[in-house]
């Protein structure tokens, strides 16, 4: 079902323009994050709403209320946000060029399609080929 519902996805360019502090919910670990705030935005969350809508079919939960794309870069033990926001505030203070409030972008990735893994097993739910 979750198949048919992505199969029409087409290309698109993913913009990852902030970094983000992310911990899990029960604090036991803190994630450095690079978020997608701009291009590819729409069509993640497109996605999201597909599958909230398959999950609600099963009786299950949707993803999240407010879903805030990402890719963790990195990971710690324990909740240590504060320290870490403060670092990445003084390392973009020193690459901050002009007054610009909007912000560049830090990476670029071509969204090529989605696999789900479950357990050890990994399924394609839609994928393009590279042209």
């Amino acid at each position: 079902m979750l198949r048919q519902r992505l199969q029409f996805q087409r290309r698109y360019l993913i913009d990852f323009n902030k970094w983000e502090i992310f911990v899990n919910d029960d604090s036991t670990r803190t994630f450095m994050s690079l978020e997608v705030v701009e291009g590819g935005l729409a069509q993640i969350r497109k996605q999201i709403q597909a599958v909230d809508e398959v999950y609600k079919l099963h009786n299950l939960p949707e993803f999240y209320k407010d879903p805030r794309p990402h890719i963790s870069i990195t990971w710690a033990l324990g909740d240590i946000r504060d320290t870490l926001k403060r670092m990445v505030e003084e390392e973009m203070k020193k690459y901050k060029v002009g007054s610009s409030s909007r912000q560049k972008c830090i990476f670029t990735s071509k969204f090529t399609g989605i696999l789900c893994k479950i357990g050890n097993k990994m399924h394609e739910i839609c994928k393009f080929q590279e042209e």
